[in-house]
């Protein structure tokens, strides 16, 4: 059982995330997560105490049958590097993340605070610890990534952070293994919901664009394939503020039967 100091304050006092559907993919109306709604409790939460320039985050809400630190990791990744992820043995729906500095964990509550995890809407704040204590053994609730998996990093200390975009049902997959085929990627994304629109980058099939029908299916795809293998390749999945897939109107992509849409751009969030 891991239960180290830090984080014990933080989830005793926000340890009622917000509710959910816990359904993989989830339903979120909007195609695209705009951030910054926090209601009067979070704004509660933030005066109890909670110190903004911390690089650590207290996150709640979320549904801890589908959620572990590795998940975490990737989610939040997309806005900085994440050094630590602890889930709270007591309180299941809360976690603590550490980044390597504090103008990322900025970012990350900025973008993530009410963002859908499968289903559940995430309660992002600062949290009042500077750093997340490592247990004195090997624990599957704390995880130093910053030790173990430096090299899956997005940053690498880059400020390239900043440009990082709102979660979208929108995402590119990136580093495709060439021969994978159009039918085999669609059968691996149906699972996380319903795919609106695929089409290969280009003719080299090493990347493609895909829209979900909801920011939280996105989510859910993005978590899930970032970093995952297929075939001998690591992808690299990013989100994407949709406006039409590049190349469908000339027939990129065409003819997948899940509704492609023809459209000028993608702008890279």
């Amino acid at each position: 059982v891991d239960a180290s100091a830090a984080g014990t304050a933080d989830s005793s006092s926000s340890a009622s995330g917000a509710g959910g559907s816990s359904t993989r993919g989830g339903v979120y109306p909007s195609s695209s997560w705009s951030g910054g709604a926090r209601g009067t409790a979070a704004q509660g939460r933030e005066e109890h105490g909670s110190c903004r320039s911390s690089p650590v985050l207290i996150v709640s809400g979320f549904d801890p049958s589908y959620v572990t630190p590795e998940t975490l990791f990737v989610l939040f990744g997309v806005y900085g590097d994440v050094s630590r992820v602890k889930l709270m043995f007591r309180h299941k729906s809360t976690a603590l993340v550490q980044f390597t500095t504090s103008a990322q964990a900025d970012m990350a509550r900025t973008h993530l605070d009410g963002c859908p995890l499968y289903g559940c809407p995430m309660r992002v704040n600062y949290s009042m610890h500077f750093s997340i204590n490592l247990p004195s053994s090997p624990s599957p609730y704390t995880v130093d990534f910053g030790r173990s998996h430096p090299q899956l990093h997005r940053y690498h200390g880059s400020p390239s952070f900043l440009e990082a975009g709102h979660p979208s049902a929108a995402v590119l997959i990136q580093r495709l293994p060439g021969n994978v085929g159009e039918d085999e990627l669609l059968s691996l994304l149906c699972y996380w919901g319903t795919v609106v629109s695929f089409a290969f980058h280009d003719a080299s099939c090493t990347a493609a664009w895909v829209r979900m029908s909801s920011v939280s299916e996105g989510v859910s795809v993005l978590t899930h394939f970032h970093n995952r293998t297929l075939g001998d390749h690591s992808l690299f999945v990013t989100f994407v503020q949709w406006a039409g897939l590049p190349g469908a109107a000339a027939g990129v992509g065409a003819d997948v039967g899940v509704g492609v849409d023809a459209g000028a751009g993608v702008g890279v969030g």
